[in-house]
This record gives C-alpha cells, structure tokens and sequence, in this order.
C-alpha cells in the first residue's frame, strides 16, 4: 500500500471549527486545544485590521521562511512529512514563500480594482469577508505548502480559515 486517504465528513468540518478535529487513524488530542475557538476570538481584530497591516504579516512570515526559519521548518518537514531534503526545501520552503508573496500580490490587485467615478460622484468597492469559516482539505498528495496556501489566501481577506 502506497497511501491512505480520509476523505472529510460534515463532522469533520464541524470538528475543525470547535477546534476538535477528529481522525480515525492519527490522534491530535495534544494538539486539540480549542484552536478554532481562539481562531474565532481573534476574527473581529484581524478583519479590523487594514490590508496593508494584514499583507505586512504574511510579507514578514514570508521573509522569517526564507532566512532564519528557513532550516528550522525544513527539518521538521524532513521529520514530519518523511521527505528528503530536496522535496522539503520545494514544499516547505520555495513554494510556501512563493503562495505568501503572491497571495500578498494577487490580493493588492483585487482591492486596486474599483467601479469607475463620475464628476461629482465617488464610487468605491469595499470587499467584506464572507460570514463564517473557510474549511480548506488539502488532497492526499499535497503536503504544508498547499495547506498553508489555502488558509493564506483566505486569511488575508479577512476570512477566518482552517483545516
């Protein structure tokens, strides 16, 4: 046998969201500590929070990935994930930068893209998070750098996300 796959169940959803999440082989008890609802507290500051100020935080989680951090996560990845080092550094480093850097980009050019204005007359987008949560499950074969894609690309718009 290859691999095994879970495939996500409503429960699973509901779980991820009480920060509770529930597998049938693995055991995350000692990671289970109520993260979804620490996640949820923090929603209402985090979407106050400018773009610029959101873009900073993961511009800055990019730039600790690619310089001091930058071992630290490849070997937990080595270790975590069984993968050699050249299958870490493209996941866990080149390609996680890569998701950070562009969804910064990619969400700058969503919020520049506004209706035009008449004389006299302003009219103007104002992009809101959706209202609830993002379950974003990641296939089988994709490891730290698609997961941790899915909740970025969410997260800088505002939107509360998870696995």
């Amino acid at each position: 046998m290859l691999a095994t796959f879970h495939q996500a169940t409503e429960n699973d959803i509901h779980s991820a969201i009480a920060g509770k999440f529930q597998h049938p082989r693995i055991n995350f008890s000692q990671y289970n500590s109520n993260t979804g609802a620490a996640a949820k507290k923090g929603q209402a500051e985090w979407a106050a929070m400018s773009w610029e100020s959101r873009a900073a935080v993961f511009m800055k989680a990019a730039e600790l990935l690619s310089g001091p951090w930058r071992w630290p996560v490849l070997a937990a990845t080595v270790l975590g994930q069984s993968k050699n080092f050249f299958q870490a550094e493209i996941d866990a480093s080149c390609e996680l930068i890569d998701f950070l850097r562009f969804n910064v980009y990619f969400a700058q050019q969503i919020y520049e893209q506004q209706p035009e204005s008449s004389k006299g007359v302003w009219n103007r987008m104002v992009y809101r998070p959706l209202e609830g949560f993002v379950y974003a499950a990641t296939p089988v074969s994709n490891t730290c750098h698609v997961r941790n894609n899915l909740r970025s690309c969410s997260s800088i718009s505002r939107q509360l996300a998870g696995i």
